[in-house]
């Protein structure tokens, strides 16, 4: 079990959360030092098997000093397995202490393909370029990379834009299977490793559908 802490904003995306100035960089900090810190107890608590201790918080992780202390506090509190969720096109090659973490996690809603219904084979094409990318990011940093997001809308554009809520287009659950594993048989991902450098594990992203009539439909990602 995976324990995922996010920092919802209103109007916005946390990965644009910055500050002007030390002072705010301080306070900030401290607030989430705080947050944070509840939930290495929680995990601590109730056994959980890894911590994420940010998610998609790309405006801040330049702040690398501040990070390593964040993650050698939490360490203190918790005894499991740390990540930290990288957007897959904002940090996940800006961050610099990945060394001080078990795993490298990657919210990992990449754009596939640029055309409707697609076929399996042009999934196969579209994710081969993201996952020779994480392959290299596993090397060079010694860590196994763990995909801590992956979800799709069930719509025939799911592969185009999979991180928007509101993308438009028609019910397709095939499009959904396809683009988040492939058909029966057919292996999109590689095999995931135990331990070293390598894929560590898929975790999927299952949000409620916005249906007012509370029925699943097109909105579901998973």
């Amino acid at each position: 079990m995976l324990l995922k802490p996010h920092i919802w904003t209103r109007g916005g995306w946390s990965g644009s959360i910055a500050m002007k100035n030390e002072e705010d960089w301080a306070r900030w900090f401290a607030g989430y030092r705080g947050f944070i810190l509840h939930y290495a107890d929680l995990a601590e608590r109730s056994g959980a098997e890894a911590l994420a201790v940010g998610t998609e918080l790309g405006g801040t992780t330049a702040r690398e000093r501040e990070w390593r202390a964040i993650v050698a506090e939490v360490r203190r509190h918790y005894h499991g397995t740390l990540v930290y969720c990288a957007n897959w096109a904002e940090d996940l090659h800006h961050t610099q202490f990945w060394d001080a973490l078990d795993w490298i996690g990657v919210q990992a809603y990449y754009p596939l393909c640029d055309q409707r219904a697609p076929t399996t084979q042009a999934l196969v094409r579209g994710w081969s370029g993201p996952l020779a990318d994480l392959e290299t990011i596993a090397k060079i940093w010694g860590k196994p990379v763990v995909l801590t997001e992956v979800g799709y809308h069930s719509l025939d554009t799911a592969a185009i834009r999979p991180w928007e809520w509101d993308l438009p287009g028609s019910l397709s659950m095939e499009t959904q299977a396809f683009a988040r594993g492939g058909p029966r048989g057919h292996r999109i991902f590689p095999p995931t490793e135990a331990g070293g450098s390598g894929f560590g594990a898929r975790i999927c992203c299952d949000r409620e559908a916005r249906d007012l009539a509370g029925l699943v439909g097109p909105g579901t990602l998973c």
